[in-house]
């Protein structure tokens, strides 16, 4: 079992931002690191900290897709329907290379097409991110329910022992 040392030092050798560092830090201190990953309410933190230690691809593009999905409804279909058919296209194919339906070139392609897209229309990509990270600060809501997915598909038991190896490299 993971101690909260242990947290500190993989959270600092995978270079985690100070923020979520502080934020264990000033934590109830009685309080395990399973316990803190199953509390923590920023879902981009437990995707990032997922993502740096390791854990498997597939668990992690399907809850990135879930996480992607929240902000679709966000997104003013009338100006920028575009971008957000790019968007579920994107992450449609994800979800079907998760499955094990399309293989990788499909996904990097899809990916390659989301990419050239994107940089085709990244100001309204960026105004429709920049509403949506609005809307989920002045409603609250966003952060929690990306945390509640991240949470309900990417278990502490697939994260514990990749953190737990980072903790203990190099000693």
């Amino acid at each position: 079992m993971m101690t909260r040392t242990q947290l500190r030092t993989a959270l600092g050798r995978l270079d985690a931002c100070h923020d979520a560092r502080g934020w264990v830090d000033s934590s109830d201190p009685t309080a395990t690191p399973e316990q803190l990953w199953g509390h923590c309410c920023r879902g981009d933190w437990l995707l990032w900290l997922a993502a740096r230690a390791g854990v498997d691809r597939r668990m992690l593009v399907r809850a990135a897709c879930e996480c992607a999905k929240l902000a679709w409804p966000h997104i003013d279909a009338d100006r920028h329907g575009d971008t957000l058919l790019a968007a579920m296209l994107a992450v449609h194919v994800a979800e079907e290379w998760c499955e094990g339906r399309v293989d990788e070139g499909d996904l990097h392609a899809a990916a390659a097409a989301a990419a050239a897209y994107a940089a085709y229309t990244a100001d309204v990509a960026y105004a429709a991110a920049y509403a949506a990270d609005a809307y989920a600060y002045a409603h609250g809501r966003a952060r929690g329910e990306t945390a509640a997915v991240a949470l309900r598909l990417i278990p502490w038991s697939a994260v514990e022992p990749l953190l737990l190896a980072a903790a203990t490299e190099g000693r």
